[in-house]
């Protein structure tokens, strides 16, 4: 809904589900950017539809996630 008003124009998806391709490719219709973290065990892999549907994919790492860690508690100090 904010890719059409054009309150937006990227989008991150943290998912895996299929469901999310219809309004993936209603954003982009728009002209959003779309791009999708997903994790990297065995049972959570995007579905390869997803995949492909979206602009842009990154598997979230133990190294991304200690990275935001510190930079949040730089943040707070």
């Amino acid at each position: 809904m904010h890719g059409t008003k054009r309150l937006i124009t990227h989008a991150i998806l943290i998912t895996g589900d299929s469901d999310f391709i219809p309004a993936v490719e209603i954003a982009q219709s728009e002209g959003v950017h779309i791009t999708l973290f997903y994790g990297n065990g065995e049972n959570s892999m995007p579905h390869d539809e997803l995949m492909d549907a979206v602009d842009s994919r990154h598997m979230i790492t133990q190294e991304m996630i200690d990275k935001w860690k510190r930079e949040e508690r730089a943040e707070t100090i």
